[in-house]
This record gives C-alpha cells, structure tokens and sequence, in this order.
C-alpha cells in the first residue's frame, strides 16, 4: 500500500471545517445557525479531526453520516443521503 492510502484525516481548522459542515447540512454558516446547533457542527468537525478517519471520501462521508443523522450504523443513512454526504466529504479533502 502506498502512503497515501494509509493516510488520516486532520486539520487544525476546526472552525473551517465546522463551517463546511454547516453550509453543506443547514445551507447557513455557523454563525447563521442557533448557538446548539453551531456546537454541534462543531462537535462533528473535531471527531473527524482527532478520530483518526481514513483520508478518503467514503470514510468520511461515512463518519459525518453517522454523527449528523444520529444513526447507529450507514444502513439507518438512506443511500441519496449518503451521496449528498460523499459530496461533502470530497469538498473537505480538496479544501483541508
């Protein structure tokens, strides 16, 4: 396997990626939304930061999947709901 492959997710830029987060789930930033729901992005932003998250698009979609939808496991994630969530997760690793 290549280093890349065996790459993690992290950032320093919570706040950023909080902020992404929001934008893509609520279509406002964090400081449009009410103060639990800005903590809560927050929240999701920093697991995906310190989890160690494989650095690819389908474990990160899958890790903010399964903390925005509050759900168990990605069967509970209805599978358009996913993509839109695939879609995010190809944002952050462009951006961070």
């Amino acid at each position: 396997m290549t280093e890349a492959a065996n790459a993690t997710f992290t950032t320093a830029d919570i706040e950023g990626l909080a902020d992404l987060l929001a934008i893509a789930g609520e279509e406002l930033g964090l400081e449009d939304l009410h103060p639990n729901m800005a903590a809560r992005y927050r929240g999701t932003a920093a697991g995906l930061a310190f989890e160690g998250i494989a650095r690819t698009p389908e474990a990160i979609a899958e890790f903010i999947a399964l903390a925005i939808e509050d759900a168990g496991h990605l069967d509970q994630v209805a599978p358009w709901v996913f993509v839109r969530y695939l879609d995010t997760a190809d944002d952050i690793l462009k951006r961070f």
